[in-house]
């Protein structure tokens, strides 16, 4: 048996709604012949006849009323997708998967996301956090659909547009020799015990930059769980 033509199929339905061809070429917006032309063409292909004609009126066969039994909710079906298509179009529903380092998710991000879930609250927002290596990973893979991280991209098969710049300090004890100084020299700190992020965070990764930049290279030991 040939497959569905669609387009046959919906002139049928139409036609069985109505029991009417005039009612339905209308509701199709074409003439009456051309309505009549597909039914007669998906009755042909189905080698079964779905209409009598007695006199002016129009009936449906037994597998006439099947067959609109079953068109009857593959066009709500189609209905109700093309709503729910449209819904995700204007943004009155959805789902967004992000992903943000630790700085940008924690500093950056929650006033952006409530001004976003004011303006579209049927949207559901999912945030992941980890280090900017692992939010890299979770685009590539596709496991998110958008990542903010914090430094320059590592992964050259994904594409990153510059949000805003920000910028890194060092802070120190109330007691440090530092204290107060407005320019410290890169120097002045060889020596010096750093507590700084793991390696995949853009923060570690600039601060190593900024050292070795300055001919500084720093021991990576541990001390009570906190990398240096």
């Amino acid at each position: 048996m040939s497959e569905l033509n669609p387009f046959q199929l919906k002139a049928f339905y139409v036609v069985a709604k109505h029991l009417n061809f005039t009612r339905a070429a209308k509701e199709m917006s074409l003439s009456q012949p051309a309505v009549s032309r597909q039914v007669a063409s998906l009755e042909k292909s189905l080698g079964l006849e779905l209409f009598i004609q007695r006199g002016r009126r129009v009936e449906l066969t037994d597998a006439g009323r099947n067959l609109y039994y079953y068109s009857d909710r593959i066009f709500e079906y189609v209905e109700q997708a093309e709503q729910s298509m449209s819904q995700f179009k204007d943004l009155e529903r959805g789902k967004v998967l992000i992903g943000a380092c630790t700085t940008v998710g924690g500093y950056v991000l929650p006033p952006l996301l409530k001004a976003f879930q004011e303006r579209y609250p049927n949207i559901n927002i999912v945030l992941r956090m980890g280090n900017s290596e692992e939010i890299e990973r979770l685009v590539a893979e596709r496991e998110i659909d958008l990542g903010l991280i914090g430094g320059p991209l590592k992964n050259t098969i994904l594409y990153a547009e510059p949000y805003f710049q920000d910028e890194l300090v060092m802070i120190s004890s109330s007691n440090h020799f530092l204290k107060g100084r407005k320019n410290v020299k890169a120097q002045e700190i060889a020596g010096e015990t750093l507590i700084w992020r793991e390696q995949g965070s853009a923060s570690r990764f600039l601060m190593e930059q900024f050292f070795a930049d300055n001919n500084l290279f720093f021991s990576k030991k541990w001390k009570s769980g906190a990398p240096r």
